[in-house]
């Protein structure tokens, strides 16, 4: 795969560039830090579906702004702005625009960890 996937609006899926820069380009460094995001999204995710099931749109406020960032530090910046429209939309009480930002996160959230998970087996 490709650094420069397209995602959305000229955004690639991953660009893991500026994690590469802030780490001297030390790959055992963003390869653990990719790992981690792997792991930490998976829980993420889990309370979404809960938080969704139950139509909890304060927790689904908190975890948009928790998966906003960690999705913006690994340079998946079109689902880290999808994420922010999540916060808002929950904040705002929003049902239905959270519910479709939802299924856009999910989907988003499948092709990162798609991506990470052969930049980790093949580099």
């Amino acid at each position: 795969m490709k650094n420069k996937e397209i995602a959305s609006d000229h955004l690639p899926i991953v660009d893991t560039s500026f994690l590469q820069e802030m780490f001297c380009n030390n790959t055992a460094v963003v390869k653990e830090l990719e790992l981690k995001f792997i792991q930490n999204s998976d829980e993420i995710l889990l309370q979404m579906k809960k938080a969704e099931d139950s139509k909890d749109l304060n927790t689904l406020e908190f975890l948009g702004h928790k998966l906003k960032s960690s999705t913006k530090i690994i340079g998946a910046l079109h689902c880290s702005d999808l994420c922010e429209k999540l916060e808002k939309a929950s904040m705002n009480k929003d049902w239905n625009i959270s519910v479709q930002l939802l299924t856009e996160i999910y989907e988003q959230m499948s092709e990162i960890k798609k991506y990470l998970q052969y930049d980790l087996e093949n580099h």
